[in-house]
């Protein structure tokens, strides 16, 4: 296995991390973008994510939007002019919160996100350029096929709250880990002939992907303890199911609460939207994720 760094950094809430002249100037963006893609289509599509700039500004932005028949489809959009008022101090005052002597950051992504349904338990961590690729035959293939062009060290990750309609929106931050982005389907079994999008873990198979395993994995039901938590902690408790949860144990659960919230945990850790009654269109994040830099190194492990 390649000598990835474990998850460090302690999941937590901060609130009033980012100001309201941030929050103003990026739901602008938003809606500036919902504009073009209204005027663009003639129908009124759920813009479900925007990615800023995290070095130099651009012309277009890339952007994903929901159609009328739920598919997500990605284009591109005309930059608007406020971005280039605040995105490099914005770049700058999240990576600066977490930086040290010792620790050194760069932002990987930066984006806002409306999503148009809720995440089950994924880890976000390192993305892998084939990664659409279908299935081989056999997993052992993968080792030395399927590798990133760079090892980023990936550090933390942060969703930080724009508007929020639902005191019950917010995140599980489970303890295990994984350095490439990866999904994990407790109770879906494989189906060969559905369209692949995702590196994904279905019901039954071994968590070993590209010469790595999951770390920390407890191999036992979610314990009761955590049960109990989780339970406590979401809208309605028929919207669980503790078999997905199998092979987890809870590190934290954040709540995204009023604007300007930080919800933020380690990058290569695994965890999952909570769940709730109605999936709105006001659950508005900007979501960022953050890679070490090494000195002599910038990029790689």
């Amino acid at each position: 296995m390649t000598n990835f760094t474990p998850p460090e950094f302690e999941s937590q809430s901060i609130e009033n991390f980012l100001s309201q002249y941030y929050i103003n100037q990026i739901l602008e963006t938003y809606r500036r973008i919902q504009k073009q893609i209204h005027k663009r289509y003639k129908m009124k599509y759920r813009l479900t994510e925007v990615y800023l700039p995290v070095e130099r500004l651009t012309y277009e932005l890339t952007i994903v939007y929901e159609d009328e028949v739920k598919r997500e489809i990605e284009t591109t959009v005309k930059t608007p002019a406020n971005v280039k008022k605040y995105y490099k101090s914005l770049r700058n005052n999240i990576k600066k919160s977490f930086e040290s002597k010792k620790t050194k950051l760069k932002l990987s992504k930066l984006c806002i996100h409306n999503l148009h349904s809720a995440l089950s338990i994924h880890c976000d961590g390192l993305d892998l350029d084939n990664r659409f690729d279908d299935r081989p035959d056999s997993m052992i293939e993968l080792e030395p096929r399927y590798t990133p062009k760079k090892f980023y060290d990936m550090y933390n990750q942060g969703l930080i709250t724009l508007k929020n309609d639902n005191q019950f929106n917010g995140t599980v931050v489970f303890n295990q880990w994984f350095p490439y982005s990866t999904y994990i389907h407790n109770t879906i079994p494989y189906d060969n002939s559905a369209r692949k999008n995702l590196i994904k873990f279905y019901k039954d198979e071994e968590w070993y992907r590209f010469g790595e395993e999951v770390r920390l994995k407890t191999k036992n039901e979610i314990s009761i303890e955590d049960w109990n938590h989780l339970c406590n902690s979401v809208e309605d408790t028929n919207l669980l199911d503790k078999d997905v949860f199998f092979g987890f144990s809870i590190d934290k659960i954040l709540f995204f609460g009023s604007p300007g919230t930080l919800s933020v945990w380690a990058n290569k850790k695994y965890h999952a939207s909570l769940p709730t009654k109605y999936w709105s269109s006001n659950r508005i994040n900007l979501q960022f994720e953050t890679y070490r830099v090494k000195k002599g190194i910038q990029n790689e492990i």
